[in-house]
């Protein structure tokens, strides 16, 4: 049953936060209105306000039962002293919580109530706090301060490319790719900041050995997690599927490293972010490389003339059609459409022919790009990133055997005579007629 009268009470706050506090800073509520006194100390960090009521004078309007404002306080943040602070992960800072200590002078706090002294008159017991051996109770909430970011992570081993082989018993998915191949792969992105990201973009990045032809995100908008009470719940995150073509620039023998970059998000008022740092690596094999065993052969013929017979006509299913060129896609096997053109025929000899003979292997249980990708890498890579390279690796073990013997016509050959009558390998001579005479 007791009423304030007077206050007389110390604020303290961390200075790091804050630009200086001024006295105009400060306005003390009407409530107590009478011996209003402020002083400030940005050093210490503190803040101390005096203030009484003469209520019964009607100078203040004193606080008893109900509630009543003492001061409100303008603290202005010191943004350049913020950004000096670390940040967790989360980006919250690491100076956090913000708080606030609030101290009573137990001599200078004042409290009143109704007093009977017998007289008819009224009359009050008047008593500061250490004569009531009494404190105070403070009682809020601590604020959690934060930088509002966006923050993308790339997860699991991000963009993985390899090649999905369908013609032959030995079909696999190999780590191997063709020069002037499209491949289409996928990485996830989470919003592990703390603000939502809207607007997302992407841009291609340079790689030495491949190209970004194109890239679509599942949703353009993605939710964060975000701070309740204090503490950052994750609950609420969430991720985009970013869909890419990736163009194969390379020449045969060298290693395409998505790892070094392809591909940058960004989203309103973000940074940009790379897949830098996650992605395959891959070895780049001949386009004629048919079943991407490192060289091409006549076994590559073999797979050519598989991958026609596996092709249909799309007189009866012209929906199935999309390239409008006559042929089923679905029954077009892309790992042996040497010339990319989305059906097998004829035309595809000109890229065998031109790399007609040639072979990745160096005859010593190692291979052209081997002093960027290792034979381990290239079954394994990252968290669970594989392949099967069966085929690459039983052509390694054949050439690097003693009685090995290569194509007849190759660059390295001599007085072999090719199909259009000369001596000169790769070019354009697979379907010459020059031994093509009536037997």
């Amino acid at each position: 049953n007791f009423n304030l009268e007077g206050a007389d009470i110390t604020i303290e706050f961390d200075n790091k936060h804050f630009n200086d506090l001024t006295h105009s800073d400060i306005t003390i509520g009407s409530a107590l209105s009478v011996a209003n006194a402020v002083e400030v100390n940005n050093d210490a960090g503190t803040i101390r306000i005096a203030a009484s009521s003469l209520s019964q004078l009607n100078s203040g309007a004193g606080v008893g039962d109900t509630e009543a404002v003492l001061a409100n306080i303008s603290f202005d943040f010191d943004e350049a002293a913020l950004a000096g602070i670390s940040k967790n992960s989360d980006g919250s800072l690491v100076t956090n919580p913000l708080s606030f200590k609030i101290a009573a002078n137990i001599d200078e706090t004042v409290l009143s109530r109704q007093w009977n002294d017998g007289s008819g008159y009224e009359n009050k017991q008047i008593s500061t706090l250490r004569e009531l051996n009494q404190g105070i109770i403070v009682e809020g909430k601590d604020v959690t301060l934060y930088e509002a970011k966006i923050n993308f992570d790339q997860l699991d081993d991000g963009l993985v490319i390899g090649t999905d082989r369908v013609i032959g018993a030995d079909a696999s998915f190999t780590n191997l790719v063709r020069k002037g191949d499209l491949l289409t792969t996928t990485s996830e992105w989470l919003n592990v900041g703390n603000i939502e990201a809207n607007n997302l973009s992407y841009s291609a990045i340079y790689n030495q050995n491949a190209s970004l032809e194109s890239a679509e995100f599942s949703q353009t908008s993605v939710a964060s997690g975000s701070f309740i009470n204090g503490e950052f719940v994750k609950d609420n995150r969430e991720s985009t599927t970013l869909s890419t073509d990736i163009r194969i620039t390379g020449d045969a023998g060298n290693v395409v490293d998505l790892s070094d970059g392809i591909v940058s998000i960004q989203a309103d008022g973000s940074e940009v972010f790379t897949n830098q740092g996650k992605g395959s690596s891959n070895l780049i094999t001949f386009q004629g490389d048919l079943n991407y065993d490192g060289r091409v052969s006549m076994k590559d013929l073999a797979y050519l003339n598989a991958g026609a017979a596996r092709q249909q006509e799309a007189v009866n299913d012209p929906s199935g059609d999309a390239d409008n060129n006559g042929i089923l896609d679905a029954s077009v096997a892309r790992d042996v459409d040497a010339d990319f053109n989305g059906k097998i025929d004829l035309a595809d000899l000109s890229i065998l022919d031109a790399d007609w003979g040639k072979t990745l292997h160096t005859g010593d249980r190692q291979f052209q790009g081997s002093n960027d990708v290792s034979w381990s890498q290239l079954d394994d890579q990252g968290i669970h990133s594989s392949w099967d390279n069966d085929s690459f690796k039983d052509q390694n073990e054949t050439e690097a055997e003693a009685n090995y013997v290569g194509s007849l016509e190759s660059p390295a050959a001599t007085n072999v005579i090719g199909a259009d009558g000369n001596t000169d390998a790769n070019d354009a001579d697979s379907t010459g007629t020059y031994f093509q005479e009536i037997i």
